[in-house]
């Protein structure tokens, strides 16, 4: 496997939330998620295993691929780094000032 191999695809993150939730009610064991193909559809599939009952559900989540051409379309944009620039007030208020940014230290 090369390791810029990734797979794309599309998901309703609502589908995705509800299936969480209904393995989230279960005294869960474990669950894992696969990749499938079914029926000439790609799908998620989750499976979540119960403790107490001793109970499997599974659940296909329909996803939609996208072609390996158009990673470089989900990339983050590459930004420069920020300019923090402040404008201090006159000597006069300038106690006031550090005393209030004493609070902001770990920011700063």
């Amino acid at each position: 496997i090369k390791k810029d191999d990734s797979i794309l695809f599309e998901i309703s993150t609502n589908l995705l939330a509800k299936a969480l939730l209904s393995a989230k009610s279960m005294n869960t064991f474990e669950t894992k998620l696969k990749l499938a193909y079914q029926h000439g559809e790609h799908k998620l599939v989750m499976t979540t295993s119960s403790l107490g009952m001793e109970m499997n559900v599974s659940q296909d989540i329909q996803i939609k691929m996208i072609k390996a051409n158009k990673k470089g379309m989900f990339s983050p944009p590459i930004v420069p780094a920020p300019l923090v620039q402040l404008e201090m007030p006159p000597d006069s208020s300038l106690k006031n000032v550090i005393d209030r940014m004493k609070g902001c230290q770990v920011y700063l």
